[in-house]
């Protein structure tokens, strides 16, 4: 059975079935609802008390959007339903999603594998990936990755963890106007949502700094409780010293360290999508996933349901 609640009510209903992750809790709803002018529904699936899927959905219209493209959706899903009865109670809660709304655009996070139910939803499914690494455990990084870590440090370039910086913060958000991969009003809601969390302990900076020159920062995304840690976004100055590859991982290698210190357990590098990106973060020993991008659009559906049909007729014709 579906049931909107109340953001309090929804609360404890979860909680009678696992913590909260760091992007259900209300700090952090309220920055993404703020920011983006967005409705946030708080949304449960039960079966008798047992609450099988939970969901926090941010609406426009009648639409569930994907206002960040670098945080996962929090769809949530039991682990203690068997596979049968995990396709059933999915597929039902997608149909009473449909009913609702036109359109949705959902990130999975990578603990959701089986996305049978969204296909045979009328979902569109597109695979993306990513590399998560444990925190548990020393590097052994190979030699190439040694050698640039080494090469900062014979270079005298330090690694400090910073207070919240909006300065830096606006650095770091320029690659997405400059290159065009969002508008500057997206960009600027995402400036929003990174001011309504400074407050919060969700977010932390580090910088690498070269005869007190920031030459690299990174922000990431804490979730203290669940001791996780989400790379958000790691970006250089441009300067010929040093390579993309020499400064970034001398940066990723010092905050895999300082997390690991606070007893983080494991780190997501949020995106191995593109080839060069890839490799290189490949080679700081994280274990590949892939999580998966889904879209519903209402006439989308009806036009395969309309050409599920037409092969239905088709092939009664030509079986006579």
């Amino acid at each position: 059975m579906l049931s909107f609640l109340e953001p309090q009510n929804w609360e404890v209903s979860v909680l009678k079935e696992r913590i909260l992750f760091f992007n259900e809790k209300e700090e952090f709803v309220k920055a993404v609802a703020s920011s983006f002018n967005l409705k946030a529904h708080h949304i449960l699936y039960k079966k008798g008390d047992k609450t099988i899927i939970s969901l926090i959905a941010y609406v426009k219209g009648n639409s569930i959007v994907l206002p960040l493209y670098f945080v996962y959706s929090t769809l949530w899903i039991s682990k203690k339903i068997s596979d049968s009865t995990y396709s059933t109670h999915v597929t039902a809660f997608l149909g009473e999603l449909k009913r609702r709304f036109k359109n949705m655009s959902l990130n999975l996070n990578p603990a959701i594998s089986d996305v049978r139910p969204f296909i045979w939803s009328g979902f569109k499914i597109a695979p993306r990936f990513t590399y998560i690494k444990s925190l548990n455990t020393s590097s052994n990084y190979p030699t190439d990755v040694k050698s640039s870590i080494k090469k900062a440090l014979d270079s005298g370039v330090e690694f400090i963890k910073i207070s919240y910086s909006e300065e830096l913060l606006r650095k770091n958000m320029l690659f997405l106007s400059k290159d065009k991969l969002l508008s500057k009003d997206k960009v600027n809601n995402i400036l929003k949502f990174f001011n309504y969390l400074k407050s919060t302990g969700m977010i932390e900076f580090y910088v690498c700094s070269l005869r007190n020159n920031i030459i690299a920062s990174g922000i990431v995304l804490v979730d203290d409780e669940n001791k996780v840690a989400y790379t958000a976004f790691v970006n250089k100055v441009e300067l010929n010293v040093f390579g993309n590859h020499s400064i970034h991982t001398f940066l990723y290698d010092g905050i895999f360290k300082s997390l690991s210190q606070r007893g983080y357990q494991i780190a997501d590098l949020l995106g191995a999508n593109v080839y060069s990106i890839s490799k290189f973060k490949g080679k700081l020993q994280g274990d590949l996933f892939t999580y998966y991008n889904v879209d519903y659009t209402k006439l989308g559906g009806f036009l395969n349901d309309g050409l599920a049909t037409v092969k239905k007729v088709l092939k009664k014709l030509l079986i006579r």
